[in-house]
């Protein structure tokens, strides 16, 4: 090793012993030679009469240059164009962004920083620090909203162990509980060192954290790094300041840099999406971390990361660091950089109607959808571009319309807004959806029928009394309501049984919420209806045990569709009916509309209005919860998958309300009404 890199080292190691152990082989061995570049430095400063160090060509003291490409730069010093920049970038320039910083940031006025580091913007950045500090088979964790660079950068280009966290949980919030479940995994399984990435504004969903959820992360990564964990902590801020909503409004880094010796802050940002240059291509790496003197370390850093510059690209250019430079000091950059903030601004609300969640930041946002094929339909037939980001997410760049784009009567978005009418949802594995659905069933039980009653109009009792003319259209004499909440459908059948004198029926409830069905239970007064707590994919009843089986608006809750009416065939006898109530699929551009502001606003606000809890995650999830269920052709398929038998049939929409009748004998009827 190098001797300049073995006393780097060990400055490091006296000084953050942590740090140390988080460089890589790579990172251990870079060093800033003394060759021609501190030797030339050395000159700068005291050759005042000749200085033949430069290696550049030189014309009266000023930079040798072709005249017609110097006229491209009427307004610049050419000595502030041509030359080659410093490795670490501009002196001046470093010391405005640092100052930059901590003015934006109040928290880290009381920290000591190291001097911004100028790299070839955040990409290049990026890839500094995963060439300091990652060795190949480290675990890197991502979130798994992400921009695709990460996997590039850490996995294939370093060959690092990329896991990922959960970037939102089911209510569309950040999911810090899941954050803290995979970094506990990640710091068990490796060598007591990992590397966390964080960005906010978030590329591709344009979700930035709340104070209180950037609160919650800083505490889980304290406890982490207190039970002697290294944990470095990569910021990548590339769209900060681009604050739309009620959200943090500070820099990330500003909450977790110098907070605990075990944690190491890195902030990556730049002047690519802050003063809207993308092609300018300046970045900066500013580290903050937590040791008696840490301005030694700041040092050895800043040399290391200057001999990999050298090594690979020399140096970085040297105009697009003068116009920044320029940009910092002038007084007219916080006026234009408000007005096309503004801009921005006034774009989200309008798509926010159709898709947004919360705590929006940044050039773009993402929303989740049903439609595989929906990106290139777009693309195709409308000649609209947005970017599929995996199998349910699209990125929707904003930043790049117009803002009466996003009105009628523009053909591509008269298509695109119905289409991304349905906001984002969450997706579940089978397990993470039963205990979901369960558990908000159960906390909002005491309100359920009055919000039923409050966005049908009342009209689902006339829709449940439909089942139940079906249900006994084979005279029964055994019913099951599945996923039977309230009671509603089971109490109207064991109605009908007494009131038909038909009482030897029997009639069985089944749902997986027990404060549901003690609400069933206390109104139940019949003796041949039962409920009991169970779930339909694992209900436990013997082959053709129910002639009758009803199932209303609750297909879609359960984990998997096409296995529970799998289960549905195989309890019914033969001859038996099933009877499926649930919302059916608008196709109608302006009905389906007024359906989604009505279905996917109102609703979730009617439902916020009846329970008196913070949590009304569960009104959110009605209508998204209707986004997976499958359209009437998609369900005859399936249920003729499941032996169901092929059939004719009609549809009537009652209020988006539909009724599937199915007969299991191939003689008997089938239809849809």
């Amino acid at each position: 090793m190098n001797p300049i890199a073995v006393q780097l080292n060990e400055t490091i190691e006296k000084n953050a012993p942590a740090v140390l152990s988080c460089l890589s082989g790579l990172g251990k061995e870079l060093y800033f030679p003394k060759g021609i570049i501190s030797q030339g430095n050395e000159a700068k400063e005291k050759a005042s009469r000749y200085n033949a160090t430069i290696g550049t060509a030189t014309l009266n003291g000023k930079p040798m240059k072709f005249s017609n490409i110097g006229a491209y730069f009427p307004d610049t010093e050419p000595a502030d164009v041509f030359p080659y920049a410093p490795v670490a970038g501009r002196k001046k320039l470093r010391a405005l962004w640092a100052d930059k910083l901590k003015q934006q940031n109040p928290l880290l006025n009381s920290l000591p920083l190291s001097m911004p580091i100028v790299t070839g913007g955040i990409t290049h950045g990026i890839s500094i620090i995963a060439d300091m500090f990652v060795n190949p088979g480290d675990t890197v964790l991502l979130p798994d909203m992400m921009w695709g660079n990460y996997r590039l950068t850490f996995g294939v280009y370093r060959g690092a162990q990329v896991d990922t966290y959960p970037f939102f949980d089911a209510q569309y919030r950040l999911d810090t509980a899941g954050f803290a479940r995979s970094l506990k995994e990640a710091a068990q399984k490796t060598a007591g060192k990992v590397i966390v990435m964080f960005n906010f504004p978030n590329n591709p969903t344009g979700y930035t954290c709340s104070a209180q959820e950037a609160a919650e992360l800083k505490q889980v990564l304290l406890e982490t790094a207190s039970a002697g964990t290294k944990i470095l902590c990569l910021c990548d801020e590339s769209y900060y300041g681009l604050f739309f909503d009620d959200c943090l409004k500070v820099s990330f880094f500003s909450v977790v840099a110098g907070q605990h010796e075990n944690l190491m802050a890195v902030k990556l940002d730049g002047a690519t999406k802050e003063y809207f240059v993308w092609g300018f291509r300046v970045g900066f790496i500013t580290f903050g971390i937590k040791c008696v003197d840490p301005q030694p370390v700041y040092n050895a850093l800043e040399q290391k990361i200057s001999g990999l510059i050298r090594g690979t690209v020399s140096c970085l250019n040297h105009h697009a660091q003068t116009v920044i430079e320029k940009a910092v000091t002038d007084k007219t950059t916080e006026t234009e950089w408000q007005k096309c903030f503004d801009l921005l601004r006034r774009v989200p609300p309008r798509l926010r109607l159709f898709t947004l969640p919360e705590n929006t930041a940044g050039f773009g946002i993402c929303t989740r959808l049903t439609p595989r094929h929906f990106r290139l339909h777009l693309l195709e037939k409308y000649q609209t571009g947005i970017i599929s980001t995996s199998a349910t997410d699209l990125r929707i760049a904003f930043s790049c319309l117009e803002e009466h784009d996003i009105e009628p009567p523009k053909a591509g978005i008269i298509i695109l807004v119905p289409c991304l009418i349905n906001p984002s949802h969450p997706t579940f594995n089978p397990n993470d959806k039963s205990g979901y659905v369960r558990q908000g069933f159960s906390e909002i039980a005491g309100v359920y029928d009055r919000f039923n009653d409050a966005v049908t109009f009342g009209m689902h009792r006339l829709w449940k009394r439909r089942v139940v003319k079906e249900l006994f259209s084979v005279s029964p004499r055994r019913i099951l309501d599945a996923c039977c909440g309230s009671g509603d459908i089971a109490l109207k059948a064991a109605h009908k049984a007494a009131r038909t004198e038909q009482r030897d029926i029997q009639i069985i409830g089944l749902d997986f919420s027990q404060p549901m069905l003690d609400i069933a239970g206390n109104r139940n007064i019949y003796t041949n209806l039962e409920f009991r707590q169970g779930d339909i994919l694992h209900s436990g009843f013997e082959d053709g045990a129910f002639d009758a089986i009803s199932v209303g608006f609750g297909l879609r809750n359960v984990a998997d569709i096409e296995r529970c009416i799998a289960e549905f065939h195989r309890l019914l006898s033969p001859g038996g009916v099933l009877v499926i109530l649930d919302m059916g699929k608008i196709t109608a551009p302006v009905l389906k509309q007024l359906y989604g502001l009505f279905f996917f606003r109102l609703v979730p606000r009617i439902g916020g209005l009846l329970i008196k809890k913070k949590n009304r995650s569960m009104f959110d999830y009605f209508p998204r919860s209707t986004v997976n269920y499958p359209d009437r052709h998609t369900l005859t398929r399936m249920l003729e998958k499941s032996r169901f038998p092929p059939h004719p049939h009609n549809l009537v929409y009652v209020w988006c309300g539909h009724l599937a009748h199915c007969l299991q004998t191939p003689l008997s009827q089938y239809k849809i009404n």
